[in-house]
């Protein structure tokens, strides 16, 4: 599996992070890689609907 470091997070992005991270009983890292997995895949889903009509 691949790593990505990102530097230069805003203080509010890294703390509303947090917080729904906690909400979700996860770790930062869990929550920030399942809001990438969903991003993704609401991309993928939107570029093949787009390419169906």
């Amino acid at each position: 599996m691949k790593a990505i470091c990102i530097s230069n997070v805003p203080e509010n992005i890294y703390t509303g992070l947090q917080i729904m991270a906690r909400k979700n009983r996860r770790s930062l890292k869990e929550q920030i890689k399942l809001i990438l997995e969903q991003e993704v895949e609401l991309a993928n889903r939107s570029f093949l609907n787009s390419r169906c009509r």
